[in-house]
């Protein structure tokens, strides 16, 4: 199948609008479009999970596949770091926050104080 890369229609179907990018904001990205031949709408890790390599895959697509696998040093997932942390010596050294600075960052983010 040929990749195709998204319309306008597609993208607002999609939530993938300028709109939607704003920090903070939360954001989806459906699996659902009318265009059977726009791959460049299904997230990444959908195509690794199911082996679905169709054309060049998009540089958010790249990223997503990253998202599940579990790191060679910690065994964590990528999510998972960004999300709590991690306080193996080479992952800080790689500029990943530390789980204290994490749950920090996540306290201020929910209550916006220190």
């Amino acid at each position: 199948m040929p990749h195709e890369q998204p319309t306008a229609d597609d993208r607002v179907e999609t939530g993938d609008h300028p709109l939607s990018q704003a920090k903070g904001q939360v954001r989806a990205r459906s699996n659902v479009c009318a265009n059977p031949n726009a791959w460049g709408l299904v997230p990444g890790d959908i195509l690794k999970r199911y082996g679905l390599h169709y054309g060049n895959t998009t540089k958010e697509q790249a990223q997503e596949m990253t998202y599940y696998e579990p790191c060679s040093l910690c065994k964590r997932t990528y999510f998972t770091v960004q999300e709590e942390g991690c306080d193996h010596p080479i992952c800080r050294r790689s500029g990943v926050l530390s789980a204290v600075d994490a749950a920090q960052r996540k306290r201020v983010t929910r209550t916006g104080n220190l």
